[in-house]
């Protein structure tokens, strides 16, 4: 069996620390077949990466893994510091000074762009799509080409896995603990696959359109074994959708309220196809926080975004989450398809009507390959042909200048803590509540603050309504 060195070289801090579940799935997975493997975690040492491979170097792996969870995030305000890509080389290049085994690279992020990302970064080969599986495959092929990168395919893949089938992870001890002390959060999923179609959304170019669902008591049980064993006090489900229409989600809730665990969680919800008694019995399972995909903030951007919902859905979704005191956040795009002067206007009125929320807005969709948002920017000449997209690019609607959009945003949320744009201005409040020991999800903590100014509380007015077509 071979031993494999994985690392982790997510460093992004926005919203929170985020745990690297995928890399510890494909920990998990290795170790199942025989393999040794050692987890490297950027994020959570005070090491440079020079200084934990030079660690690790008794281990002498036969191969080094590196996850690429990200490609950069999605901030049009704050493109060149945050594109991870420039990190990422900079870890294969420490890399291959000091080791002359195969780099593999894989992750969410390398699978949007496989081919430019390892020509950028120097690795040797790659793993798209489920690395559980195709990581594994590629360690037989290496070890039987005796680790000659160059005799194999340059990207691997493999089949998605059923539901059933998808592994709990291995997490390394110092990992979990730091995660656990750092924010008290980890990720968990309970299923993977989108069956939607956003126009700016990856989801099921990476995991397939079809949802595939772990069985629910799987799920509670990889969470009691996280709280027991490192203190994880919040989960937040990574689930492209937690409330799907077939109702698993219901289940999965079922199954942790069962084990009474002292824990609170969170997931990305759509808003829309709820009802109060299945908030209300989310909540009595432990639900304290939800991430809601509202994408736009009119009907005219939601349909150019190919949302299938309306902001009278957006709102009364809201409503219920005030109603049961429910931390919300919504995460919106300004400058989508379809947004106008009109449309801005209308959309900065709908959100003042989000009662007790947090919203984090964006200025443009990142550009990614295979997405509707890609086929709209190409024929609306708002990106060039030979454009590779390996660098951040954003769609900016060509119907309102880049600059208007800011001018009315900036102005609108001004003195309102609770309104965050560009969605950076969250970091400095993050680290500020996080010194003072608070874990979990902090949008409550910013809700129960004064927002310096009173915020409309009413319904919409039926004019709103009538602008957004």
């Amino acid at each position: 069996m071979a031993r494999i060195l994985l690392i982790g070289c997510n460093q992004a801090t926005s919203p929170y620390h985020v745990f690297p579940l995928g890399l510890a799935q494909v920990a998990g997975a290795l170790n199942s077949q025989g393999h040794e493997v050692r987890q490297i975690d950027i994020l959570s040492s005070e090491l440079s990466i020079a200084e934990l491979l030079a660690k690790h170097a008794s281990f002498e792996p036969h191969a080094i893994g590196v996850s690429v969870r990200n490609i950069d995030d999605v901030d049009s305000h704050n493109i060149e510091a945050n594109w991870y890509l420039a990190q990422t080389r900079n870890v294969i290049v420490e890399i291959k000074k000091q080791y002359a085994v195969p780099v593999i690279l894989g992750g969410a992020g390398f699978s949007l762009m496989a081919e430019k990302i390892l020509e950028f970064t120097g690795a040797d080969v790659g793993v798209i799509g489920e690395g559980e599986t195709a990581m594994p495959e590629l360690i037989k092929k290496l070890s039987a080409s005796n680790w000659q990168a160059t005799a194999l395919p340059r990207v691997f893949s493999a089949p998605l896995l059923t539901g059933d089938k998808i592994p709990a992870p291995l997490i390394d001890h110092d990992m979990g603990k730091f995660y656990a002390q750092k924010t008290g959060i980890m990720g968990i999923q309970s299923k993977r696959g989108c069956p939607y179609g956003c126009a700016y959304c990856s989801y099921p170019l990476i995991e397939g359109a079809k949802l595939r669902c772990r069985e629910p008591e799987s799920v509670a049980e990889q969470m009691e074994r996280a709280h027991k064993d490192f203190g994880v006090s919040h989960f937040v489900f990574c689930d492209s959708v937690f409330n799907d229409k077939q109702g698993h989600f219901l289940q999965v809730a079922e199954a942790i309220k069962k084990r009474s665990l002292p824990v609170h969680w969170s997931g990305y919800f759509r808003p829309s196809h709820m009802t109060k008694d299945e908030l209300e019995f989310l909540q009595s399972a432990g639900l304290n926080a939800l991430e809601i995909g509202t994408d736009s903030a009119s009907d005219a951007t939601l349909e150019g975004m190919n949302k299938p919902f309306t902001f009278d859905d957006v709102h009364h979704f809201n409503s219920l989450c005030t109603e049961l005191e429910l931390a919300a956040a919504h995460f919106i795009i300004m400058g989508g398809p379809k947004e106008d002067r009109s449309t801005v206007k209308t959309g900065l009125r709908n959100i003042k009507a989000l009662t007790r929320s947090v919203v984090f807005v964006y200025q443009g969709a990142r550009v990614l390959p295979g997405t509707r948002i890609e086929k709209i920017a190409r024929d609306e000449g708002v990106i060039a042909p030979q454009d590779s997209l390996l660098r951040p690019v954003y769609y900016h609607s060509p119907l309102i200048s880049e600059e208007e959009v800011k001018v009315m945003l900036e102005a609108d949320f001004a003195g309102d803590i609770t309104r965050l744009f560009p969605p950076s201005k969250a970091d400095k409040m993050d680290k500020a509540l996080r010194s003072m020991g608070h874990k979990g999800i902090l949008w409550d903590k910013l809700l129960a603050r004064p927002t310096g100014r009173t915020r409309q509380r009413s319904s919409r007015a039926s004019a709103d309504r009538g602008c957004n077509g």
